[in-house]
């Protein structure tokens, strides 16, 4: 498998079936190829560049070229430049260089890959050993590895034998595939990773991360993230954003159960990952970009959002994204939700367009978008970032009726449950505790505790609910989980958790609620920033949440 871009992804079967696509995450958008020439199925490697140019390692010595690799059998020419040899690997730079190893140790290279055989040209490197597997992360870099534990290494990989230097990394074990991104190379030993952040350097500098299997595939996708399967495995992956740390470094991802052995690896750089099986399947997982809706004003309503496309769990795929299973197809908030920070935001592959529809309550209209949209029709994104959109409602009672309503009268809901109006609060920056010191912030004398203020339309019982808003990170699964050190690199998000509840009983009117932190039988609320939801309720009902925000402060 190889995907040199988020927009091309090339495969090459043990029936020498090209399978290729513009489109990966779109099943049917893959397009199957017979090339003219038989493959074995063993040994088998394919490179593409984003050129395009792919590269495809298909009979005894021979390679298949195309510059159209979706163009169909006639758009691929076979060449024999390894003659009655087995080709293990290939690596293409770009359209001037590709660079191929053998089995009898052999280099074979090329500055024109489309040239025919004659363009190939083969040097005898490593004498006793076949060479597994090779990476270019540049026209002037070269890393392979051999069947017994060796690296080999060259600035002018078409400078013949000479050009190439071995040291013996992992003495008498066989090096799997290998994978290098700039100065980060990684490749697969005997259950464990070997990995360094100097590529030129010798073999002192690489580390070895145990019980870590990346022997059926490894792809880097960025100098700070590597994803690696097992030969012969159920459908797990391993992952890293730090691959030359060690052990602790990597993770290691389920797939679904029964799922079939995986045995190809691609990663195009920062947006897609491409895995296939051994019964033609592909597993597809695309990096995300957040989208959030806020909800605003005084009516009631609801936002939704065109659905979430392939490859999440609900597309039809014979393998789901194993590495991102979101089972989320879309977004769907109202303000009963919504206005809490973080409660109402969805990832979405990267560039898909999202169309977004706000939805009043009886009683309410809706005003208008905010942020990354504006007016009060339609709201379109793309998600080539992170996206950030509010919704305002707005109560027709309050507004004094729709637009353009003329004499038409809006017929008044029934008792229904007590109405909230005009709350705020005193302060909402303050410190916790006895009321017998003040503290300065920034120059500003810091309050000690605040002022709750709401008015009611009757009597009713009040509860309030806080909610601690704490930075986390999107794991694997793309839940907002607590930071660690594993999750260092992943993006950053807002967690809600809830804190603690109060009641009282209010009374029609205006009401003030006296809060300095403290909690029932001594107990008090951590410091940080803060949700605090507020509801009323009687035998009508209850009320929507009303929600206020505050920070509390050291002291």
């Amino acid at each position: 498998m190889s995907c040199p871009s988020s927009t091309l992804c090339v495969g090459l079967d043990a029936a020498n079936n090209v399978v290729t696509t513009h489109a990966p995450a779109v099943r049917s958008a893959w397009k199957v190829t017979q090339l003219a020439e038989a493959g074995d199925g063993k040994g088998a490697g394919l490179a593409c560049t984003a050129a395009p140019l792919c590269v495809a390692v298909t009979g005894l010595g021979v390679i298949e070229t195309s510059t159209d690799p979706t163009g169909g059998a006639s758009a691929w020419a076979a060449a024999e430049i390894d003659p009655g040899t087995r080709i293990y690997d290939v690596s293409c730079v770009a359209v001037e260089l590709c660079v191929a190893v053998d089995e009898l140790g052999g280099i074979v290279s090329s500055t024109n890959p489309t040239g025919g055989a004659g363009a190939w040209t083969r040097s005898q490197v490593d004498e006793e050993h076949a060479i597994d597997s090779v990476s270019c992360p540049s026209r002037s870099l070269c890393l392979a590895v051999d069947s017994r534990g060796d690296v080999l290494r060259s600035v002018d990989p078409t400078g013949g034998a000479s050009a190439w230097s071995s040291e013996i990394l992992a003495p008498g074990e066989a090096l799997g595939p290998i994978s290098c991104q700039l100065h980060l190379c990684v490749t697969g030993g005997s259950n464990r990773v070997l990995a360094t952040e100097d590529s030129s350097g010798s073999a002192s500098a690489w580390v070895s991360a145990d019980g870590v299997d990346a022997s059926g595939g490894v792809s880097c996708i960025s100098p700070s993230l590597c994803v690696g399967i097992p030969a012969g495995n159920n459908g797990g992956v391993w992952t890293s954003t730090r691959p030359a740390a060690g052990t602790a470094a990597w993770a290691r991802e389920e797939g679904p159960e029964g799922g079939a052995f995986l045995h190809s690896l691609s990663c195009a750089p920062t947006s897609l990952c491409v895995i296939g099986d051994g019964s033609g399947n592909v597993a597809v997982s695309t990096e995300t970009r957040d989208l959030s809706v806020s909800m605003l004003g005084s009516g009631l309503g609801s936002v939704a959002s065109t659905p979430i496309t392939c490859p999440f769990e609900t597309c039809d795929h014979s393998v789901p994204g194993i590495l991102e299973p979101l089972p989320l197809v879309e977004i769907a908030c109202s303000n009963m939700l919504g206005v809490v920070a973080g409660a109402c935001s969805i990832g979405y592959p990267v560039g898909e367009p999202v169309t977004l529809t706000a939805t009043p309550r009886p009683g309410s209209l809706f005003v208008g978008w905010g942020g990354a949209c504006g007016g009060s029709s339609g709201c379109s994104v793309s998600m080539a970032a992170n996206q950030s959109v509010s919704a305002a409602f707005a109560s027709i009672e309050a507004s004094g009726g729709p637009p353009n309503s003329g004499n038409q009268s809006v017929p008044r809901a029934g008792p229904g449950p007590p109405k909230v109006s005009a709350a705020s609060e005193s302060a909402t920056r303050w410190r916790e505790g006895s009321r017998a010191a003040r503290i300065s912030a920034k120059g500003r004398l810091l309050p000690i505790g605040t002022r709750l203020s709401f008015g009611l339309d009757r009597s009713a019982g009040i509860k309030l609910s806080f909610e601690r808003v704490l930075a986390g990170r999107r794991s694997a699964a793309g839940r907002c989980v607590a930071a660690s050190a594993r999750l260092a690199r992943s993006r950053r998000c807002t967690r809600i958790v809830p804190a603690a509840t109060l009641g009282f009983s209010g009374h029609a009117g205006a009401n003030r609620i006296a809060f300095d932190g403290i909690l029932t039988h001594g107990r008090k609320l951590s410091l940080g920033k803060y949700a605090v939801l507020l509801t009323a309720s009687d035998s009508g009902g209850r009320s929507a949440p009303t929600v206020l925000r505050f920070t509390i402060a050291h002291g």
